[in-house]
């Protein structure tokens, strides 16, 4: 009687622990782990087609003035690789650069050498800033150019 008591007892026994442990249901939830925000080097690179360009220019004397020509979408585009920029106009490049990106800025080396400030990056706009001087004679000016492109 006593072994059959014990035989009875021990596979409930066995059933009340295996009870104990932690349910899945009552451990917290996590966040699932957002994607990592693109850097500008992986924003840049593709098709842009530039849809204004407006330029400052500040002569030696007199007030500075503003003039912004017309551009047709798609006529005018920049094509960014890894490493370089090529300009066309209708279809025709205009040059092939290399670059180099650091920070808000990147600079271009080969056909024009330039250095333009990101105004602003995201997946669809790109605007760009440079600024250079014409000339070291009395009638050179600054020239602020803006560019804004689209994909």
């Amino acid at each position: 009687m006593k072994k059959t008591l014990l035989l009875t007892l021990l596979p409930l026994s066995l059933l009340g622990t295996g009870g104990c442990s932690k349910k899945e249901d009552d451990a917290t939830p996590t966040a699932p782990t957002p994607a990592p925000a693109p850097t500008y080097k992986e924003l840049i690179i593709g098709k842009w087609n530039i849809t204004s360009k407006d330029f400052l220019y500040t002569p030696p004397t007199g007030a500075p003035y503003t003039r912004s020509p017309k551009y047709t979408k798609g006529l005018y585009t920049s094509v960014f690789t890894a490493t370089t920029v090529e300009e066309t106009l209708a279809g025709l490049s205009s040059g092939v650069n290399t670059y180099s990106l650091s920070g808000t800025t990147y600079t271009t080396a080969g056909f024009s050498t330039y250095t333009y400030k990101i105004l602003e990056l995201t997946t669809t706009r790109l605007v760009t800033s440079t600024s250079f001087d014409t000339g070291t004679n009395d009638n050179s000016q600054v020239i602020v150019e803006t560019t804004t492109l689209e994909h």
